[in-house]
């Protein structure tokens, strides 16, 4: 099979070295000539994510084709859709490559999420009736705490800038316990493969840590879970789905969802039988989904631009119980360059402490 890749980054990759594991080849289109999955890919489309005509070049060489971030033009997919096998069709990124689409089908499917309100101009943010602190969030584009402003006063909305008329949405800011995100796959027929919760903790707005094995209420997961079988049931996604959710004194609020590998499962490629990645692809393929079971324990760190030196000389004395991922991307501060994965438990305070 010639499974299509529409994106090149980390998580293309990833997907493409599972495609070749599972006996296929990887066609992958990206933007950029030297995407982390070009290297990887059986063949590498290079055009940018607005030109349906070489998008559709690319369509008629695949069997299945998937896609690895939301902001492709859902426009343009919807039309392939109805030609080539994109299953996943372009639903999922009309919801996902927007925070407003998001809020609005929470509401639909009455899942408990923070208050929010849309803000279309600088007239808006006079009448937000959200108390102090509150966040700002970019309605697109926003990711690993880009977009993002915390108002704690008036004076902070100042910085707010509406350049490429930018929308935002102001969402009420919960001092919540901790944040999870929960990956689920639904096969094409109807086959349910749900992880359980992964705990993350951030840093600076960026996913720092992922933990597989904490002590999460059987109460809460099971809200998670509800949620995010309702999302794939009623706006009919299949393959993956990832959820983040936000937790306060047990009670569940959605935060955000991805319709596609997600940073936080990359932990299931060395902790669990069957990863993320193929789990994805056996849904896409018409294949049995694999267990979600954990084999063995470990966290995941992620590795920024700025994190280089300290990476070096943490795995020269930890080499042993570690495992590392390179994105073979130039190092620059706050973006994700590699992924460490730890056996060893008890290094977790080092991180939490000390690293960066």
């Amino acid at each position: 099979m010639r499974i299509g890749i529409i994106g090149g980054g980390q998580l293309g990759m990833f997907l493409a070295l599972q495609a070749y594991e599972m006996g296929h080849e990887s066609i992958v289109y990206d933007c950029k000539a030297d995407c982390c999955a070009k290297t990887i890919a059986s063949k590498f489309y290079l055009g940018s994510f607005d030109d349906e005509e070489k998008l559709e070049e690319f369509a008629k060489e695949c069997d299945v084709i998937t896609y690895e971030f939301e902001n492709i033009n859902s426009a343009i997919v919807k039309k392939l859709a109805t030609k080539y096998p994109i299953l996943q069709k372009e639903h999922p990124l009309v919801i996902a490559s927007s925070r407003y689409n998001e809020r609005m089908m929470a509401n639909k499917l009455q899942i408990r999420q923070p208050r929010w309100q849309l803000i279309k101009n600088k007239v808006d943010l006079k009448k937000i009736e959200l108390n102090y602190p509150y966040l700002l969030k970019s309605i697109s584009l926003g990711y690993d705490g880009k977009g993002q402003y915390l108002i704690k006063e008036a004076n902070d909305l100042e910085q707010v800038s509406f350049n490429n008329k930018v929308e935002y949405l102001a969402e009420e800011m919960i001092t919540f316990d901790y944040e999870m995100s929960l990956i689920a796959i639904r096969s094409l027929t109807n086959e349910y493969a749900i992880y359980e919760p992964f705990y993350n903790i951030h840093h600076q707005g960026i996913l720092n840590i992922t933990l597989i094995d904490e002590d999460i209420p059987t109460k809460v997961v099971t809200q998670a879970k509800e949620a995010i079988q309702k999302i794939m049931d009623q706006e009919a996604i299949y393959g993956i789905l990832c959820c983040e959710f936000f937790v306060k004194d047990d009670v569940v609020y959605f935060n955000e969802m991805a319709c596609r590998p997600h940073n936080s499962g990359h932990i299931t490629m060395d902790t669990h039988y069957v990863s993320q990645y193929e789990n994805h692809l056996r849904a896409l393929l018409g294949l049995p989904l694999g267990t979600t079971a954990i084999k063995t324990n470990g966290f995941m760190v992620n590795v920024l631009g700025q994190d280089t030196k300290q990476l070096t000389t943490y795995l020269s004395d930890n080499y042993a119980y570690s495992k590392y991922y390179d994105y073979h991307k130039e190092p620059r501060d706050n973006r994700k360059i590699g992924h460490l994965v730890v056996f060893d438990k008890n290094k977790l305070n080092y991180f939490k402490k000390e690293w960066r």
